[in-house]
């Protein structure tokens, strides 16, 4: 059965290239309302459901592989937002929904640009536009690749940095939107994506989770508790002291940006002789 699909998804993608090689993945019909897919079943509005399931068995495991693209029809494209380079920089609370927010909002940027298929759930898509620190604690396991998280503060400042040379890379590519999903809870956090924004041209949304809630630290406790994750369990102690140095920000975006770059990190690095 995975043999037949495979075979009729390479089918359906070589015939479509024959007919138009330039247009890559964005290559059926458009305007009529439905598309062929992989499966050769036809769906509405120029969704290509094109997804390939390629099951392999390396040691026990089993890897599959989906491919998600939408070709929209010309409805669709007419409303498509021109290409932006944009660096969202999340912050907030653990608990708070910081991450849920991010993810919503790569939802609704690849959907402005008429690509759906649920890649901001998948992890080893969602971390090509979703930038934490974290992911450098988590390893990918199993079918799922469900997130396995074990924590090492002595390695919690060389992985800020990896993730902010990973910004850098992302950005020197022209991949957006970018999101920055770290805690933030300092301005002087936030000013090295910042920097780097300005460097190559992306503009600067600071969303805050934390607003328009009245979070206590009960609610928090009982939020991180919750939580599906194993190893991302955060002790009282330090969401409390996440809330007693979060700092304020201006309303104004150009007020809040200048004040991020205007911040110095307390924690300088030590020089070596």
């Amino acid at each position: 059965d995975l043999i037949m699909m495979l075979s009729a998804g390479i089918r359906q993608l070589t015939r479509a290239l024959r007919r138009d090689p330039r247009r890559g993945p964005r290559f059926l019909r458009r305007g009529n309302g439905s598309q062929a897919t992989a499966s050769g079943v036809s769906s509405p509005r120029g969704f290509v459901g094109a997804s390939f399931v390629a099951g392999m068995l390396a040691g026990g495991a089993a890897t599959g592989v989906g491919f998600w693209f939408w070709c929209p029809s010309s409805e669709t494209n007419s409303r498509r937002t021109d290409y932006r380079r944009k660096l969202y920089v999340m912050r907030g609370v653990s608990g708070s929904g910081k991450s849920t927010l991010g993810r919503d909002i790569l939802k609704k940027e690849l959907a402005s640009q008429g690509l759906v298929g649920g890649i901001e759930q998948y992890p080893p898509l969602a971390r090509a536009f979703i930038l934490s620190t974290d992911d450098f604690f988590a390893d990918l396991e199993g079918a799922n690749a469900a997130e396995h998280y074990v924590f090492d503060f002595k390695k919690l400042a060389t992985n800020h940095k990896q993730n902010q040379n990973r910004c850098e890379i992302a950005m020197e590519l022209g991949i957006t939107p970018l999101i920055v999903d770290n805690t933030n809870t300092c301005l002087w956090e936030m000013r090295p994506y910042v920097e780097l924004a300005k460097k190559h041209g992306y503009t600067v949304e600071v969303v805050d989770s934390m607003k328009g809630q009245d979070l206590t630290l009960e609610i928090l406790k009982q939020r991180v508790a919750a939580r599906p994750t194993a190893g991302k369990e955060i002790p009282d102690a330090a969401l409390e002291r996440m809330l007693k140095r979060y700092e304020t920000l201006p309303d104004d975006p150009e007020a809040a940006e200048a004040a991020i770059l205007k911040a110095e990190n307390p924690y300088p690095k030590k020089t070596t002789q």
